[in-house]
């Protein structure tokens, strides 16, 4: 964005400077010297970049749909394209008679980046296409009035291997891992629905080592491991074992990405989840840790503070369960968003599954939950001493 600004400063000053002799030349004074100024483009030209359109929509919705994994619904296709036939019907006439000037365009930028300053989403590429494109046209459009100088083949050349280098480097190093790993992400998916639980770890560790940089695959062996590991959780015996893989994904998974606070939050929801089937305290003080590793990474987190404050409570730590779920309910009360509410949202735990001694689960949502907890520390403070 920098060096868009100061190629388009450059060029306006140009254009500013070699205006000031030759605005009265240049300006028609007649109508014949404006419609000279306003003459159609040729039609082949039109409807060549017209076809180039359609052939664009045609690839980015199967191939390129295909090989990110995400092909839309055919029937936006069916609605899209008619209504953009429609409008580019309704503009033929600017198409052909029009100017697009660089003031229009860079009001369009500025108005695009204030709106990326509140709403984000400037690193989705269904977002910023249209920013990088706006870009692209104000630059093309500069450099006609402010031709780029000629430069040497060598460096021209050089550039150009350096270029194909850095593509093959981005397709080495990123894009095809990426989605290598994906497509095996998917199908250790569909390996689990199918109950082949063993064949799914195996595609997974694959995808780990298809793209070593990335916690997918880590976070769906997790998963897997967990739930295996629950199903010996209430015989100690074979506990370890089962224990020491989930661990391992789990560390393997923070690893890559140890500043995410919703993947510390998941790390809790298994610890307690594991709790509830072993009724072992150290699963609960994991628990315990993890959801105040997910405060501490984000601490304006409503939902998180509720479950801080109630593996707490269920631990036994009054002090903290209470601090926690007042400052559970201070966020929620300042959040405007409803669907953020606590009211909204549930604390994820079952509840005791093979141990009836343990305490009951938690109420419907997490805002009853907060109240029943904030109630019940209240009465054990000021219930006089026996």
């Amino acid at each position: 964005l920098l060096v868009f600004a100061i190629q388009v400063r450059r060029a306006i000053s140009v254009a500013s400077q070699s205006a000031l002799g030759a605005a009265t030349s240049e300006t028609p004074t007649t109508k014949a010297d404006a419609s000279a100024q306003a003459t159609p483009r040729p039609a082949a030209d039109v409807w060549f970049i017209y076809l180039g359109a359609l052939v664009g929509v045609l690839i980015a919705y199967f191939p390129c749909g295909f090989l990110v994994g995400f092909m839309p619904d055919f029937a936006v296709l069916l609605v899209g394209l008619p209504a953009g036939v429609a409008a580019l019907t309704a503009c033929h006439a600017w198409v052909m008679h029009g100017r697009l000037n660089v003031p229009t365009l860079l009001c369009a930028i500025a108005a695009l980046l204030v709106n990326l300053l509140a709403a984000g989403g400037i690193t989705f590429a269904g977002v910023s296409v249209t920013l990088w494109l706006l870009l692209a046209l104000v630059l093309n459009a500069v450099q006609h009035q402010r031709p780029a100088p000629q430069r040497p083949q060598g460096i021209v050349w050089g550039l150009t291997a350096t270029a194909w280098l850095l593509l093959l480097f981005c397709q080495q190093t990123a894009y095809g891992p990426i989605l290598n790993s994906d497509a095996l992400v998917a199908e250790a998916s569909t390996l689990r629905q199918l109950g082949r639980t063993g064949r799914a770890e195996e595609t997974l560790l694959r995808a780990a080592a298809a793209d070593p940089y990335t916690a997918k695959p880590w976070f769906q062996l997790a998963t897997l491991r967990h739930e295996d590991w629950l199903l010996s959780a209430s015989r100690v015996a074979s506990r370890p074992s089962g224990q020491a893989a989930f661990e391992e994904a789990v560390a393997e998974m923070l690893k890559r990405n140890p500043r995410s606070a919703s993947w510390r939050l998941q790390v809790g929801h298994w610890q307690l989840l594991a709790f509830r089937a072993s009724n072992q305290p150290e699963d609960l003080q994991a628990a315990v840790d993890a959801y105040g590793q997910a405060v501490e990474l984000y601490p304006n987190n409503s939902l998180a503070r509720a479950h801080a404050a109630w593996a707490d409570f269920l631990k036994g730590e009054a002090t903290r369960a209470l601090a926690a779920a007042e400052q559970a309910v201070r966020l929620d009360e300042i959040t405007p968003h409803r669907e953020q509410k606590l009211a909204a949202q549930a604390i994820s735990d079952p509840g005791p599954r093979w141990f009836p001694d343990q305490h009951p689960g938690p109420a419907e949502n997490a805002e009853q939950t907060m109240t029943f907890v904030r109630n019940q520390l209240y009465a054990r403070a000021t219930r006089p001493d026996p």
